[in-house]
């Protein structure tokens, strides 16, 4: 029996018409196929959707030695948008309670850049009579996953050694270990037995010490902290997730993301600032880990400055305001006093003869 074969060179659906008299450029009805997009060179043609595969961990975390990833099984996907103008796909994921970490994310998928390694590989060597089985590592995330916008907003880590104050009536400095690179200035702090949430603590100040370990400075003097005491630290909400409230009205324009959940305050994300204020860069190389961009707080990235010279402005949960010292100075350069390192003029410039 012959096969027959049909060009859709009109390249359209057509439901109007009966099924008998569709013109032979045109098609009927078809399921999982791609037209004006292409995944070949054959642009234009119907042909089948690729299929799932799965090819990055990053959502997971990094790999823990002898357990599973951080937050694996743990994220919730709220919600997904695709921009077929720049053959990319944003998804919303809610991470409750992951490790200890709670967080919301936005993650750019760009399904142009080549597939590579995803997650890590298992392979069997043989040495004499020895069979190994080892899992390499490969890369951790694969080039098509970038992190856009990383909201932690609780965290709960434990003090490795009892609570210290410089001198009498001096804030009081404590020292964490897990999860510290979640940590951050402006989150509030409790025990609930020492502190309590209602006590208004909070952290102004995040050192971190080593790999696994980081002091934080509070507002206030506190009774002694024990050793081993299990600290939760929150902080205000940005994205505002949960997998129970799924988002259904969501845009892209202009570079931006726009949504709404019909329970908060519409929002909008610039979507190359976010992913630039979300790009974790450290001197120390020690600090540095994998995956570490999809779980580390986005800082605020304003006008055009860098991930080196931004200030960092987070929410603050106590209330009051972050400010920052300004040089301030002449900033015209015919003034005899011109001060080139003045960030703000005060008016003091002198245009007399100078000596």
């Amino acid at each position: 029996m012959p096969e027959l074969k049909n060009s859709f060179t009109a390249g359209k659906m057509n439901k109007d018409k009966d099924e008998r008299i569709v013109p032979s450029t045109e098609y009927r009805e078809a399921l999982n196929i791609g037209v004006n997009t292409s995944e070949d060179s054959d642009v234009g043609a119907a042909q089948n959707i690729l299929g799932n595969v799965k090819i990055s961990c990053a959502i997971q975390g990094k790999e823990i030695t002898g357990s599973p990833r951080k937050y694996a099984e743990a994220s919730k996907h709220i919600a997904a948008i695709a921009n077929p103008e720049k053959d990319k796909i944003y998804r919303f994921v809610h991470t409750p309670d992951a490790s200890n970490v709670w967080m919301d994310r936005i993650i750019e998928f760009d399904t142009t850049k080549p597939l590579s390694t995803p997650c890590s590989e298992v392979k069997q060597l043989n040495e004499g009579d020895n069979i190994y089985q080892v899992s390499i590592g490969g890369i951790e995330v694969a080039n098509k996953e970038e992190a856009v916008l990383i909201d932690i907003y609780k965290v709960k880590t434990t003090t490795s050694m009892n609570s210290t104050n410089e001198c009498s009536g001096a804030d009081t400095v404590i020292t964490v270990s897990g999860n510290i690179f979640q940590l951050r200035h402006g989150m509030l702090i409790y025990d609930g037995i020492t502190i309590l949430e209602s006590d208004g603590v909070c952290v102004t100040k995040v050192d971190i010490l080593s790999a696994s370990s980081a002091e934080l400075t509070l507002n206030t003097e506190t009774a002694v902290i024990p050793s081993g005491t299990l600290m939760t630290l929150e902080a205000d909400r940005v994205l505002n997730f949960d997998q129970n409230r799924y988002i259904t009205g969501i845009n892209i324009l202009d570079g931006m993301i726009f949504w709404t959940d019909n329970y908060s305050e519409p929002k909008k994300v610039n979507i190359e600032k976010s992913k630039l204020g979300s790009a974790v860069k450290r001197n120390d190389a020690a600090l540095e880990y994998g995956l570490q961009n999809f779980d580390q707080h986005t800082k605020l990235i304003a006008n055009k400055l860098t991930v080196e010279t931004c200030i960092k402005i987070l929410p603050n949960i106590c209330g009051g305001e972050i400010t920052t010292t300004i040089r301030k100075g002449c900033m015209d350069a015919v003034a005899c006093n011109y001060d080139p390192t003045a960030l703000s003029d005060d008016g003091s410039c002198e245009y007399e003869s100078c000596l």
